[in-house]
């Protein structure tokens, strides 16, 4: 059986045979279309192709405070294009409940959750499944992690809060450590403050600051050229800007705003990262729970490293990229149809990315439509 299919029949099974069946939030089945399912630039023959996706979420609250919370997401693609299938599954649970500082409401959360990923590696320099040392790494980014999230948030009065956050993260990946490559696993570590302005219940600002040390276990820090740093143990160093704003007239939300992220490693600066992205929302939703939205995002990531163009031998060394992102999804309720428990959903969604490098250029179109059912 494909492990894709298996992955996600074992997932389903899992869910529907807990006691939370009957807290499902949604179900939902599509089928659609890909323009380029592998991101290729035009180095490749770019094929497009059909796919189906399934996802499940749900959640289950009990008293006084606790939950449960899981979410699985797998999409399969033609035969021709097999190689993109993914599975993503992920499952925990945790504490949720309110408190009070002198008299400001307040309230805190811990959650821990469990992840899995399930794809294949498809190199974009060769446009076949990845090799290294004429052996087949097609699992390399096969991975899962464990993450564990506190947070505390103070209301100070209606206008003003304050939300400090924290996460740990420990993320094991396939091992091809027998064939020369340095091991990806990693522990992580964040840090969040993150202040909320709310002028009245139609606008509202949030800017947050977050701070986070990554270390890998026995993964190799290189030189600006690439070269490897004997002896050396790879380490990350994050800082992030946040800033958003929310304006609701009626039915419709607007919002945009911008995050700036600034990565450092350990080494001579081959994984130094500056990330800028912008982005504006809008969304119009009606009280049967239709809605309609579109999202457009540009991001703008550069990499200090300066190994020669075409000779990226893995994409976790990927270059710099720029370029934009547009979503548009629509819920359509059948309560006219006697189904009101039913949404029809469309997606529409259009990627286009710039790169130095010739092999890191592409444009991507996705259409879907499925039927999603959400009892609440």
């Amino acid at each position: 059986m494909n492990k894709h299919l298996r992955n996600l029949l074992l997932g389903m099974s899992f869910m529907l045979s807990s006691p939370v069946y009957s807290e499902i939030l949604s179900l939902e089945l599509d089928s659609g279309y890909d323009s380029n399912p592998f991101q290729f630039s035009e180095q490749h023959p770019i094929e497009s192709t059909s796919f189906t996706e399934a996802r499940v979420k749900y959640r289950q609250r009990f008293e006084p405070g606790f939950f449960l919370i899981g979410n699985l997401k797998s999409s399969f693609y033609s035969a021709e294009a097999e190689d993109a299938n993914e599975t993503r599954f992920n499952f925990g649970g945790g504490i949720k409940n309110k408190y009070k500082i002198f008299s400001a409401k307040s309230s805190y959360k811990l959650e821990l959750r469990y992840y899995m990923q399930d794809k294949t590696y498809v190199s974009k320099i060769t446009g076949a499944i990845a090799t290294f040392s004429g052996q087949s790494i097609a699992d390399r980014y096969d991975s899962n992690w464990a993450n564990i999230k506190g947070s505390t948030k103070i209301n100070f009065n209606r206008t003003f809060a304050l939300e400090v956050k924290g996460e740990y993260r420990d993320k094991n990946y396939e091992s091809f450590e027998s064939l020369g490559l340095s091991n990806l696993d990693y522990v992580q570590n964040f840090a969040v403050g993150e202040f909320t302005y709310t002028t009245d219940k139609d606008n509202r600002f949030q800017i947050s600051a977050e701070v986070g040390l990554r270390e890998y276990d026995n993964r190799i820090a290189k030189l600006l050229d690439g070269t490897e740093i004997v002896g050396s143990n790879l380490e990350y160093d994050y800082q992030k800007f946040s800033f958003d704003f929310r304006n609701k007239q009626g039915k419709t939300t607007w919002s945009f705003g911008f995050n700036a992220e600034l990565r450092e490693d350990n080494g001579g600066g081959f994984y130094d990262t500056i990330k800028n992205k912008a982005y504006m929302k809008i969304k119009y939703k009606k009280k049967s729970g239709s809605f309609i939205s579109a999202k457009l995002s540009y991001l703008d990531q550069s990499f200090d490293n300066s190994t020669p163009l075409g000779q990226v031998v893995l994409d976790e060394e990927i270059r710099s990229k720029e370029g934009f992102s547009l979503v548009v999804d629509y819920d359509r309720n059948l309560v006219d149809f006697g189904a009101k428990e039913f949404f029809l959903h469309i997606k529409l969604s259009y990627d286009d990315f710039d790169n130095a490098d010739p092999f890191y250029v592409y444009d991507q179109s996705m259409f879907q439509i499925g039927l999603k059912w959400r009892p609440y």
